[in-house]
């Protein structure tokens, strides 16, 4: 009667552990696949985010140096006629 009880409280904790050990991984993969979906559209949105930013002050630059260039053209005139 013992070797029964013993058995099976050794096939029992077998079973409990092979359970929740697989059950584990299973979860941590899953949440780690999640993140990694999550991560690549945060990725992705604050990409989109520093071009929008970012196109704004290109442009202002650019105008910047055509207004310093034209400007300078000026001068280079004015001092050609003096």
């Amino acid at each position: 009667m013992r070797k029964n009880i013993g058995r099976s409280v050794l096939i029992l904790m077998f079973s409990l552990f092979f359970l929740v050990g697989c059950s584990g991984g299973e979860e941590k993969k899953a949440g780690e696949e999640e993140k990694g979906a999550i991560k690549e559209m945060t990725d992705e949105v604050a990409h989109e985010m520093v071009d929008q930013i970012t196109a704004p002050k290109d442009k202002a630059r650019a105008a910047t140096e055509m207004q310093e260039k034209q400007n300078e053209a000026l001068e280079q005139a004015d001092e050609m006629e003096k």
